[in-house]
């Protein structure tokens, strides 16, 4: 466990440990699975493989005497049409996929627009900012070097990749996740990334004895996004209660 993860426990340094663990599980399978995710060439030969098999189902589709060998002596084949119309619109989104990301461009792989989120050294960072806001009752300063030592601690015992300069000594060694600090304040509830650590894996166990709806609340309200939300929602309400009371 990193030099002053008990601080942020306070009361119980027990269960900061076992938040730690928490977190160095959750963050283990992410960095897996991202791990084990294709490649951007290995993911192009992939669509390609697929346009080109659609392609070719409607291809053998169109042409009779497959056709009749395939419905074996029934009329037809049961939603032949639809099932045409759905390879053809199959093999043009897999064409207008790579198209779009050419597979010797961008940055990093290629991931579903769906799928956007923290990437895992952000998301490490995510997690020792929550921390810090769920124990202390701040994020970490964009210079707080305890904060890059914890993220790095974190990120080594999730069995993170290894990356330049690692195991050298110097504060510059860890500075990197300064970067990475100030990008995950983008995933702070209430994004679903920080919701699901702020209740799932911190809440329960770490941070002032407090219910955890309020710490919940204090953490989406504080977000600016969420502030706009709730001012919406009063607004919305106050306007409600006016046409409630005309129609009395």
């Amino acid at each position: 466990m990193p030099a002053d993860w008990e601080d942020m426990g306070r009361n119980n340094p027990n269960r900061a440990a076992r938040v730690f663990e928490k977190l160095i599980k959750t963050l283990s399978f992410v960095i897996k699975q991202d791990k084990i995710y294709p490649s951007r060439p290995k993911l192009h030969r992939r669509l390609e493989a697929i346009e080109k098999a659609a392609r070719l189902l409607m291809d053998e589709l169109s042409e009779l005497r497959i056709n009749a060998l395939l419905r074996d002596g029934d009329e037809r084949i049961e939603n032949e049409n639809e099932l045409y119309h759905r390879l053809r619109d199959l093999a043009a989104r897999a064409a207008r996929v790579r198209a779009r990301n050419p597979r010797t461009q961008g940055r990093g792989k290629l991931y579903p627009k769906a799928a956007i989120g923290p990437n895992p050294m952000e998301l490490c960072a995510l997690m020792v900012g929550l921390a810090y806001c769920e124990g202390l009752g701040r994020w970490p300063g964009k210079r707080n070097a305890k904060a890059h030592q914890n993220c790095e601690a974190l990120w080594k015992a999730a069995g993170g990749p290894r990356r330049l300069g690692w195991g050298k000594s110097g504060s510059a060694t860890v500075a990197v996740w300064h970067h990475h600090l100030k990008a995950a304040q983008n995933y702070r509830p209430p994004h679903p990334a920080g919701m699901h650590i702020q209740q799932h894996i911190l809440s329960p166990d770490i941070g002032r004895p407090t219910k955890r709806g309020s710490q919940l609340a204090s953490l989406i309200y504080d977000h600016p996004r969420s502030r706009r939300a709730v001012a919406r929602q009063a607004h919305a309400s106050v306007e409600k209660e006016g046409v409630g009371r005309k129609k009395d």
